[in-house]
């Protein structure tokens, strides 16, 4: 295995709160089931996020990943072509000294070391890399020098700004995905699904690099 994404904190708060989502559902005076729509608007969220590879709310990752001595002096992390949640990551070995960070928007590299056979860490300099396109779909650590032959790790957050960056389509997605999971009617469920996947087709991130 050449890498390893591990998710570190959980988000603070939901970008639908359960008022919103009962105003979708219709179900104003009911307080009873407050615990479920809680739970379906955090299932929502993830699935969002698992399809689209935005992260909405502020989440702390690590990504820990290898190189070998094909990819002396350079690296990229990139994608095959399918939907988000099927693509695996790779190392490739036409790589150009860029990391492929796997969440988008990215908010902050909050450490970025090279780990020994021993689980020595050792810091890497900022001068040493840049984060470029941070607020796109594809950010990246691009390397100034080239990256060593090893095993690395990079904690950074990813997110909105605030809950009111957050696209609204996002908002639509969720709630129509904890609607499908709701009424789980058999003949309503697929169509409040694909109506949530088309929602977030736009931000699918195509990150197969020439």
């Amino acid at each position: 295995m050449n890498y390893l994404l591990e998710q570190l904190a959980l988000p603070d708060d939901e970008p639908v709160t359960v008022a919103e989502l009962k105003r979708h559902l219709r179900t104003f005076e009911d307080s009873s089931q407050d615990a479920d729509l809680s739970a379906l608007i955090r299932g929502g969220r993830e699935w969002a996020e698992q399809f689209s590879g935005f992260s909405l709310m502020g989440q702390k990752w690590r990504l820990t990943f290898e190189t070998t001595p094909l990819l002396i002096g350079d690296v990229v992390t990139g994608f095959s072509y399918a939907p988000y949640y099927q693509r695996v990551w790779r190392m490739d070995s036409t790589a150009s000294g860029e990391i492929q960070l796997p969440r988008a928007p990215i908010i902050s590299i909050d450490k970025f070391v090279s780990v020994d056979s021993l689980g020595v860490e050792t810091a890497i300099a900022t001068s040493a890399y840049e984060l470029r396109e941070a607020l796109s779909r594809w950010p990246r650590l691009v390397s100034k020098g080239g990256w060593l032959m090893g095993s690395f790790r990079v904690e950074f957050t990813s997110g909105y700004a605030d809950e009111d960056s957050i696209p609204v389509v996002f908002k639509q997605a969720i709630k129509l995905w904890a609607e499908a999971h709701y009424d789980r009617d058999p003949d309503m469920m697929p169509k409040y699904l694909q109506a949530a996947e088309l929602l977030l087709k736009q931000f699918q991130a195509n990150l197969q690099l020439a």
